[in-house]
């Protein structure tokens, strides 16, 4: 994962998590080296259990790392996240998209839901402002307007997860950490929500982490590959090189189970 330039906007430096202690210990997440440029766009694939959502969780600071260090913009995460002015700044420049769409609060809105990050990480408190934000991102997101005035039960798994994407979009970041997020969905609308993730990315310049465990939503998404098992980074590479020339048994064996490119996630992503 090598930047064009000699400034990252995220560094991970032998970062490595353990759970437990003793006999008990299980390392999740083996050193780690990794660099994401401004508009970097690296994917992560694995298996469950490879470490990978570990991984994403770490650079947004919902886990510590056991070693080694997680830098944004040339200051730690630790350091960011030390104080609320600081720890409120790296919340909007470092947004997380994770696979469960149920942290939404079921007795809130669509629109209340979104209009907190605005409030709390961009300080927009005026209501015709935070509506023509909302209306913006719904129009980037191909979001029906009218949707912000229902609750979470009241729409599909596909619209839930457009909202949760909308939820991080609308505080405009400067990097997306997406976990997971077309796991959960039907294979007819996964391409649907990669093109549009894509395409904000591609036209605002964001740098982008997409962690899945699918090779096709991966390939078409990212320019960067890691493949991760076991907790450990197995391979890595330009998605063409890796796709094209694997080094590893491991990632032989993602190519070979993925090898149908005609799969319907594949020829939706790629319309």
């Amino acid at each position: 994962m090598t930047a064009k330039g000699t400034d990252f906007e995220l560094v991970l430096d032998g970062v490595q998590k353990d759970f437990g202690r003793g006999h008990r210990k299980v390392t999740a997440v083996q050193p780690v080296d990794l660099r994401v440029d401004a508009d970097s766009k690296v994917g992560v694939i694995g298996e469950s259990g490879s470490g990978k959502s570990t991984l994403a969780r770490m650079i947004v600071g919902l886990e510590q790392p056991t070693r080694g260090t997680i830098s944004y913009r040339g200051r730690s995460v630790a350091d960011w996240l030390s104080n609320r002015t600081d720890r409120l700044a790296y919340r909007q420049q470092v947004q997380y998209v994770a696979q469960d769409t149920t942290s939404f609060d079921p007795r809130q809105t669509f629109l209340e839901a979104i209009s907190v990050p605005l409030r709390i990480l961009r300080g927009v408190t005026n209501r015709a402002e935070i509506r023509e934000r909302l209306d913006a991102i719904a129009a980037d997101l191909a979001l029906d307007p009218a949707l912000f005035s229902r609750y979470p039960h009241q729409v599909s798994g596909g619209q839930r997860q457009r909202f949760a994407l909308a939820r991080s979009l609308v505080v405009e970041p400067r990097l997306l950490i997406c976990d997971e997020v077309v796991s959960a969905l039907d294979v007819s609308v996964q391409g649907a929500v990669l093109n549009l993730i894509k395409r904000h990315v591609d036209r605002h310049r964001m740098g982008l982490v997409f962690v899945a465990h699918g090779l096709p939503a991966v390939t078409f998404i990212s320019s960067d590959l890691l493949v991760m098992r076991h907790g450990e980074v197995v391979e890595r590479g330009a998605v063409g090189r890796v796709v094209d020339g694997p080094e590893h048994a491991y990632t032989r064996e993602l190519l070979d189970a993925y090898a149908d490119s005609s799969s319907p996630e594949r020829r939706e992503a790629a319309s």
